[in-house]
């Protein structure tokens, strides 16, 4: 296994800058996933790692071991690539003894491990077959089992599935992760498909425009993004975010959107906040509830947590869950809820109350977009793969 670690990394091309100063360490053994949206330098920095570019500035450090001018052939690192990069000549036993016949390894015992790597991953009845011959996933395999044979420190992985049908992209997700069980080797894996980042990390880098936003495990960077730019990029739909005008009442902080008034639950004096007037305020779909529609007696405004009155604009069937995309006042919100409950029947115009814990708000700086408040201590965990479709 190998630990890799990135010194201040920057990369241009022509003067245009890719990466910017990026600091970043994979543990050994670990499952990280480079997550970003195209064009963010993942998989510039994926190269960069592999020895494949070299940075404009930074250190590549691979188990202690500086391996910035080092030939990718020295550094012990396996790539998979997006094309899968198969010799369409050769059959898939031979593709998968390309490296060790490139290295000169014997004969019997090339075989032996082009048998052992290829029963592995359920590869033993296609040898004889040429990739011409081979399904999508299969030909992924093929690829992995070549990098395997090698017996790296490292997996470095672009974007692997992308070419996959969303059905085999689900099986393969999971061959995956139980291949990093069973080799136990340090993976590094580039995609901007949150689910695959979701599901299969152990730690996920959220990449924006060459930075690196922040770095956790999913469960952090779903229920604790530290940037408007991480609370929108995660989540199936994306968390509600919008800007309310800041007052105190009796020490708390109270936040005004048009005609609706929430009261936050923090303390006016909270460090970061107490001279702000204006905050973007954000709530994952999940989070809003929906009221009973019969009940007016409730006081506007519950001392335990937000009531927001709201009109239907859009409906979205997802079977099991229905999206609803209202306003409130001149606020645009999405909440997401179970389609076999209260929310079966509503359509365009329907008039209902949302509701929300104030421990379910997030607050971020309007001016930089990061977070200013860290989650109320009675916050309830989310559980991400709920909030997928």
């Amino acid at each position: 296994m190998s630990e890799l670690f990135l010194n201040a990394v920057t990369k241009r091309f022509d003067g245009t800058t890719v990466l910017d100063s990026v600091d970043l360490t994979v543990r050994s053994g670990e499952f990280m996933v480079l997550l970003g949206p195209s064009g963010c330098g993942k998989s510039t920095l994926l190269r960069i790692i592999a020895g494949l570019e070299m940075p404009t500035e930074g250190n590549v450090v691979i188990d202690g071991t500086e391996v910035t001018d080092v030939p990718p052939r020295e550094r012990n690192l396996a790539m998979v690539f997006q094309s899968y990069a198969l010799y369409p000549h050769l059959t898939v036993a031979k593709n998968i003894a390309f490296p060790l016949k490139t290295a000169k390894v014997p004969k019997q015992e090339t075989i032996a491990t082009v048998e052992r790597v290829a029963a592995s991953l359920g590869l033993t009845e296609l040898l004889d077959r040429r990739p011409g011959q081979l399904s999508g996933g299969q030909r992924q395999r093929v690829a992995l089992s070549r990098a395997m044979v090698r017996d790296p420190g490292a997996f470095l992985m672009d974007e692997p599935l992308s070419n996959l049908d969303a059905r085999l992209r689900a099986v393969t997700r999971t061959e995956l992760i139980e291949l990093h069980k069973r080799v136990t080797k340090t993976f590094l894996y580039v995609t901007h498909d949150q689910v695959e980042a979701m599901t299969m990390a152990d730690r996920i880098a959220l990449l924006n425009k060459g930075r690196v936003e922040q770095v956790g495990t999913p469960e952090e960077l779903y229920d604790s993004p530290q940037s408007v730019f991480v609370a929108s990029f995660l989540g199936a739909p994306p968390m509600n975010l919008f800007d309310a005008d800041i007052s105190v009442e009796a020490g708390q902080l109270v936040a005004t959107v048009g005609e609706v008034v929430v009261h936050l639950g923090i303390d006016a004096a909270d460090d970061g906040i107490i001279n702000a007037r204006r905050l973007t305020l954000g709530i994952r779909p999940e989070r809003l509830r929906l009221d009973d529609r019969d009940d007016h007696t409730r006081p506007a405004q519950p001392p335990s947590g937000i009531r927001l009155p709201a009109v239907v604009t859009l409906t979205e069937n997802l079977g099991g869950d229905v999206l609803l995309h209202v306003t409130v006042d001149s606020v645009t919100l999405c909440a997401r809820m179970s389609r076999v409950g209260a929310a079966r029947g509503l359509g365009v115009g329907s008039e209902i109350t949302l509701s929300a814990d104030t421990s379910d708000l997030h607050v971020f700086d309007p001016e930089n977009g990061r977070r200013l408040h860290w989650q109320h201590p009675a916050a309830r965990p989310v559980h991400p793969q709920l909030s997928f479709t």
